[in-house]
């Protein structure tokens, strides 16, 4: 996610957990999110339910290879933008951040242990 991203022509910064992506998004509030929801510390929908609290026109992605889970039933409920399965792919990416960004320059990526805010150019 993050390599396209840059691609792109956004700036991605990442974070190493769940808690770490809540500090970056309290610090600064993204244009768009892509979250994972297997992270350490704070689970995708810990993370989701709080940014939603915060900002709940924010755009969220989430990306996720448990499809058919609790957790991703919990996750739909939050309303997320879309729900990529993974494995994503470059055109899957590039699509959601377009329509995420409609009017938006500015990002954030959550995946497996990593998380990004992303600043288009």
């Amino acid at each position: 996610i993050r390599l396209t991203l840059e691609q792109e022509g956004y700036t991605v910064e990442t974070a190493a957990d769940g808690r770490g992506a809540m500090d970056a998004v309290r610090r600064d509030v993204p244009g768009m999110i892509f979250l994972d929801l297997k992270l350490p510390m704070l689970n995708g929908v810990e993370v989701l339910r709080t940014v939603k609290q915060i900002d709940p026109n924010v755009p969220v992605i989430v990306c996720s290879g448990y499809l058919e889970s609790d957790l991703m039933n919990e996750a739909v409920r939050l309303s997320p933008l879309m729900v990529l399965g993974k494995p994503v792919n470059g055109s899957q990416i590039r699509a959601a951040a377009l329509q995420a960004s409609a009017g938006s320059t500015a990002g954030v990526a959550a995946e497996e242990g990593a998380y990004g805010k992303a600043a288009g150019t």
